[in-house]
């Protein structure tokens, strides 16, 4: 099990008493697509975590697998301008969420 997986699994043990059923996908599920094939659901059931940059902050968006995310409507959202919005680079994700896109 990949490191981060197994802090997960031991961390929702402690703290809410519930073991997760970690499953791998050695294919990968680099999109919403592909996690829905591997875990056999709707692409509307599986939730996608996609990380914006908005001016100076890092923000993360959790929606349905089948939604778009609309930047403007971030932008309003968070009372930025929308030109202040974009999709978060790789490099800025692993090193201040520790995730690897995809």
């Amino acid at each position: 099990m990949h490191p981060r997986a197994e802090a997960f699994a031991e961390a929702a043990r402690e703290r809410y008493g519930f073991d997760p059923d970690v499953h791998q996908f050695e294919a990968g599920t680099r999109t919403a697509e592909a996690a829905a094939r591997a875990v056999g659901c709707e692409v509307a059931q599986i939730a996608s975590s996609l990380a914006f940059e908005a001016g100076e902050e890092l923000v993360v968006v959790v929606t349905s697998g089948a939604n778009r995310v609309s930047e403007s409507k971030l932008a309003a959202i968070l009372g930025v301008p929308e030109d202040a919005v974009g999709m978060a680079d790789a490099d800025r994700i692993k090193a201040e969420l520790g995730w690897s896109i995809g």
